[in-house]
């Protein structure tokens, strides 16, 4: 397996060689071509014109070497204005996104509030109409098998539910004891 490795590895290197030659090969065709078509012409051009000219070739020199400044620091102007007013545009975008995001979420979080909050009264509704219902139920079997009597066994039932009865933990029996105590010297 690592024989294998090292052969792709090796396939791919050469392929990465002969990609590179190419791109030389390629580059060095391009800046050969620039050199004979333009630059080689305006050096024996500017050779020729400062031999037969020479005051007025140094003038041109001098004015275009100064003239290049202003150029370039123009061009540098204008690329920075657009460079500002992109970034500009970009925080805008990103605010409007952060605006709109913020909307959004708070839009959902009021609609989850709202949705919790109508859930919580249709249960409690829910569970109040069950035990309305119990209770009822319970009232009117009371009062049948009973009669008049069955009301005050339905308010203890009731009274039973609601409060039920205190349950008396180990704790609460300790606390009532009869005030003996064993004293150990």
């Amino acid at each position: 397996m690592d024989t294998k490795d090292t052969q792709d590895s090796k396939a791919r290197q050469a392929d990465m060689e002969a990609y590179f030659s190419k791109s030389t090969e390629r580059v060095r065709y391009a800046f050969g071509r620039a050199e004979e078509q333009y630059v080689a012409p305006f050096l024996s051009f500017y050779v020729e014109a400062f031999t037969q000219r020479p005051i007025i070739t140094t003038f041109v020199t001098v004015f275009t070497a100064l003239s290049f400044w202003p150029i370039v620091t123009f061009v540098g102007m204008v690329i920075g204005g657009f460079a500002v007013i992109l970034g500009l545009g970009i925080c805008i975008a990103l605010t409007i996104y952060a605006a709109l995001f913020a909307l959004a979420a708070g839009t959902l979080l009021a609609i989850l509030l709202l949705l919790l909050f109508g859930s919580v009264l249709i249960t409690a509704g829910i569970l109040i109409a069950f035990a309305t219902g119990y209770l009822t139920r319970r009232f009117y079997q009371r009062i049948r098998d009973q009669g008049r009597e069955g009301i005050g066994a339905f308010v203890e039932d009731v009274t039973q539910l609601v409060i039920p009865a205190r349950r008396t933990s180990a704790i609460d029996r300790d606390e009532s004891s009869d005030g003996s105590a064993v004293v150990v010297n």
